[in-house]
């Protein structure tokens, strides 16, 4: 089936970032998360941009990334690409990629400010994939 790479992009809006919780889900009848040799896939590919990542994982229709900064820094700024999914067709349709959030909650999709060590995600930004197999 045909292949494709989502970047995941993180955007402190101003503020300093010192860590990233990501939860996603996504049908695993529609799509399969690949490594770079076209396998099935355990983790996502991450970037260097945090120092420890503490859990990345893809099981079933969920993937979970946890990744943090050094305690004393640097922390992250701007706008930073923090990992990567790629993915190929299994069924023809549409599928979303969608990331678990609820402002406000602690245990979902989360991103932990530097100066705050409070959450500062305000918004995600879903996916939605065609595919053509």
């Amino acid at each position: 089936g045909q292949t494709a790479e989502i970047d995941i992009n993180l955007n402190g809006a101003g503020e300093r970032v010192a860590g990233a919780s990501l939860k996603l889900s996504f049908d695993p009848n529609k799509i399969e998360i690949i490594d770079q040799a076209s396998n099935q896939a355990k983790t996502i590919t991450q970037t260097d941009a945090f120092s420890l990542v503490i859990n990345n994982q893809v099981e079933g229709g969920t993937i979970t990334f946890n990744a943090v900064t050094d305690p004393t820094g640097p922390f992250l700024s701007g706008e930073v690409k923090i990992a990567s999914i790629k993915i190929k067709a299994i069924q023809a349709g549409s599928s979303n990629i969608s990331f678990d959030f609820t402002p406000g909650a602690t245990s979902d999709t989360n991103v932990a400010g530097a100066d705050s060590g409070t959450d500062l995600l305000s918004r995600v930004e879903n996916a939605t994939i065609t595919i053509t197999k």
